[in-house]
């Protein structure tokens, strides 16, 4: 991802700008992440000191200097320990964000 950032973003932000840059404005995003550890350990005082939404802030930065509109993310934790049943219906429900940012993009991209 930092490699990606350096090389794409690099040169659409600060190189060219006029051509490239302006292309991403206004595109929506939603992260999708997954985490090895529980819930809890995401906290204040817990094992990874911080929420997974403090440590996506550089990247939700990254998004905001860029124009994207930014989305609340899809996080899976224990996704390494999750068994096959418990992993296919975390699938399902990811589906279903998806499927309903999607439905909210065009719609909102319609109001435009």
């Amino acid at each position: 991802m930092k490699s990606w950032q350096d090389g794409v973003l690099t040169r659409m932000f600060y190189i060219a700008y006029e051509q490239e840059g302006r292309a991403l404005k206004g595109t929506p995003l939603m992260i999708a992440a997954t985490a090895g550890n529980v819930p809890d350990a995401y906290r204040p005082g817990g094992r990874n000191m911080f929420p997974i939404i403090d440590l996506l802030a550089p990247l939700r930065a990254t998004a905001h200097r860029c124009g994207l509109a930014w989305a609340k993310p899809f996080i899976l934790y224990e996704a390494d320990k999750l068994a096959p049943e418990a992993l296919e219906a975390a699938g399902a429900d990811y589906a279903t964000v998806l499927e309903g940012w999607i439905q909210e993009t065009v719609a909102a991209g319609q109001a435009a």
